[in-house]
């Protein structure tokens, strides 16, 4: 039946995990304290809306197809795993270089916080993943357990993680 308005089950969770994260970070940032923690909570806020819409739009998707097509007009499609394993080592020292920086220059926040940033730049991460698309990691972000696949599963546990921490940050732990 969700089929009929475009939407699968895996998008359906995708978009209520973020849209539910979403306001679980604009709730934390609504607390009554003064601290750098506030300007993170609203920051993760607004990450989530956009995975929110980027579930609905997906845009991942077709920049990969797009990305393909080019391949294949220019010849090189044959040829993309080496740059695909390429491009996925330089995304994993980009992304943990960059947690690492942003995590250090956060300072004093609580852990909360911190653990919510982690996961949603782990969320980040996960979805520039999907867009270089290596088949052997396509096969098991994709391959389905029950009615959901693996990915939507990391989806929602990092989407969760946050819900959690924003609800910890707000009752002051």
């Amino acid at each position: 039946m969700i089929e009929r308005f475009g939407f699968n089950l895996t998008q359906i969770a995708g978009i209520l995990a973020f849209v539910i994260a979403s306001l679980a970070c604009l709730i934390a940032s609504g607390a009554r304290r003064k601290s750098r923690d506030l300007s993170i909570w609203r920051g993760l806020s607004i990450v989530y809306g956009l995975l929110a819409i980027e579930m609905i739009a997906a845009m991942r998707h077709r920049i990969h197809d797009f990305v393909n097509a080019l391949l294949k007009i220019t010849g090189e499609y044959s040829a993309r795993s080496g740059l695909q394993e390429m491009l996925i080592a330089a995304l994993a020292i980009v992304i943990l270089t960059a947690m690492g920086l942003y995590l250090m220059r956060l300072g004093k926040i609580k852990a909360s916080t911190r653990l919510a940033a982690s996961a949603t730049m782990t969320l980040v991460g996960l979805f520039l993943l999907e867009m270089i698309s290596l088949h052997a990691i396509d096969a098991i972000l994709y391959r389905p357990i029950g009615p959901l696949m693996v990915i939507t599963y990391l989806w929602i546990a990092a989407s969760t993680v946050t819900v959690i921490t924003a609800w910890r940050y707000r009752k002051g732990r």
